[in-house]
């Protein structure tokens, strides 16, 4: 209940805060103050839970308090006080074993944390429990806070491992780890404004990332884009300089140093169609092991740039895309179970940035001119897709391969690329994934999409039916792909 007039309080004790049916924050919020007079201090709130199996919003807000009472939230401006006012602690479970005191009431942590791991151990086999007996009992505040989810498709503890050392991270840091912004065409406003018909087909100009102002941040304003990682100079807008073919088809560059993936949502139904469905993007960068040299970390196979929106006109979500391709001059997998995205792209003269299905010999590759034009009948490519009925799982099953293959742990010494994943609302995702009805998890969707086509990509560079001359090429994605 909120709080209302009374005397004074000595000590006010909010007791398993993360269990509370009502959202916690405001009751913290405004119950807090019957230990205050304006800034004066009479009493003291104290707080005192061990978390719970599951999540909740309680549960969510009453970790941003333990994490807003920490002592490095104290600031010169601030009084010497936390941004709430409270210092928090966190009692590991192998300190407070109950059958590990002695009679002096000193805990013997070394068989504490022998009889936890035996608890998990009865309940490894089954990654619900084991996530509960982890939370419950944690020996350190990532286990005690980190978000547990709902699915069971891939490795909730290691996502919740994952997720927490992010949340944790982003908290203790005064720097983003994504610059929010959008995509504009340059020196076309009218483009810009989403007015109708003001470019023309096949008509494009250089693209430019445009980050939110400060102000608008303040003001909650969202942008439609996340940059995790600097699309290099010399790649942006590389495909406004390669030229065309024959066909007016814009050329592709030598080697593609991106690979992104599209998820439209479908607009058939217009804005009432799946409830929290949303466009998708994701553009991440070619393993270059010559790179990862110069740069002296990996800056290969991670995420470059997330596209998460949902545009009221497809029209508009269907930009978003072709600049995505223009501005990072990926190699494109835009998957086709809602064509409109890569039927327009196609007729744009963006075929040799697509990856395709070559109906004759039923393998993935870029399109070519062989395969047909848009618009004739006896074309011989087709979109990669799940396919509507959801009847064939092959391709989810693929899907979720990959992407197991990327958050996996990996051996000592190797990348963990699982730690390169920046995206709170992905790994959310991931955590909740349900195979069985895909429609609200966007990103995971995408994330897998753009997975497989650097899967395709690769095989194509190792196969021997590739230009010979790129046989560096090939030695530097297989030494990237051993880390």
């Amino acid at each position: 209940l909120k709080s209302f007039d009374v005397a004074v309080m000595k000590d006010i004790w909010f007791d398993e805060p993360p269990k509370y049916k009502q959202p916690f924050g405001e009751i913290f919020r405004t119950n807090k103050e019957a230990v205050k007079i304006q800034s004066k201090i009479n009493g003291r709130a104290w707080l005192t839970s061990y978390t719970p199996e599951e999540d909740s919003e309680s549960f969510r807000q009453a970790r941003q308090i333990f994490l807003d009472s920490e002592l490095k939230t104290i600031l010169p401006s601030s009084g010497g006080q936390t941004k709430t006012g409270l210092i928090s602690y966190h009692l590991p479970a192998y300190a407070a074993w109950e059958g590990a005191f002695d009679k002096y009431g000193r805990c013997d942590e070394k068989r504490a944390l022998k009889e936890i791991e035996g608890e998990r151990n009865k309940v490894k086999g089954d990654k619900r429990a084991l996530q509960a007996i982890t939370r419950q009992y944690a020996n350190n505040k990532r286990e005690a806070w980190g978000s547990a989810g709902a699915g069971s498709t891939f490795d909730n503890i290691r996502l919740m491992e994952l997720s927490a050392d992010l949340e944790i991270d982003n908290h203790n840091s005064a720097v983003p780890n994504f610059i929010e912004g959008n995509l504009i065409w340059q020196g076309k406003p009218l483009w810009n404004l989403g007015l109708r018909n003001k470019r023309r087909k096949g008509e494009f100009a250089p693209v430019k990332f445009v980050p939110l102002t400060s102000d608008e941040l303040e003001l909650g304003t969202v942008g439609k884009f996340r940059l995790y990682n600097t699309i290099p100079t010399e790649q942006q807008n590389i495909a406004l300089r390669t030229g065309r073919d024959d066909h007016n088809f814009l050329l592709p560059p030598e080697n593609f140093k991106s690979v992104m993936a599209g998820d439209p949502t479908n607009y058939a139904a217009g804005s009432a169609v799946v409830e929290g469905s949303k466009n998708a993007g994701y553009v991440m960068s070619v393993p270059d092991i010559l790179n990862d040299t110069k740069f002296k970390r990996n800056i290969g196979n991670v995420i470059q740039l997330e596209y998460y929106d949902r545009p009221e006109l497809p029209d508009e979500a269907f930009e978003d895309y072709l600049m995505m391709i223009i501005y990072t001059g990926a190699l494109t997998l835009m998957e086709g179970n809602a064509p409109y995205v890569f039927t327009r792209l196609m007729e744009e003269g963006l075929g040799h940035y697509l990856l395709v299905k070559d109906d004759n010999g039923g393998f993935f590759t870029t399109w070519k001119r062989y395969m047909g034009l848009p618009n004739e009948k006896d074309k011989s490519y087709k979109s990669i897709k799940v396919t509507s009925n959801g009847a064939d799982k092959t391709m989810i099953e693929a899907l979720v391969r990959v992407i197991k293959n990327y958050i996996e742990k990996p051996i000592t010494g190797d990348t963990d690329f699982g730690k390169l994943i920046k995206s709170i609302r992905l790994l959310k995702q991931l955590m909740d994934f349900n195979p069985l009805d895909t429609r609200v998890y966007d990103l995971v969707m995408c994330f897998g999409w753009v997975l497989f086509g650097m899967e395709i990509y690769i095989d194509m560079q190792l196969s021997p039916k590739n230009d010979m001359d790129n046989l560096d090429n090939y030695s530097a994605i297989l030494e990237a792909l051993s880390n």
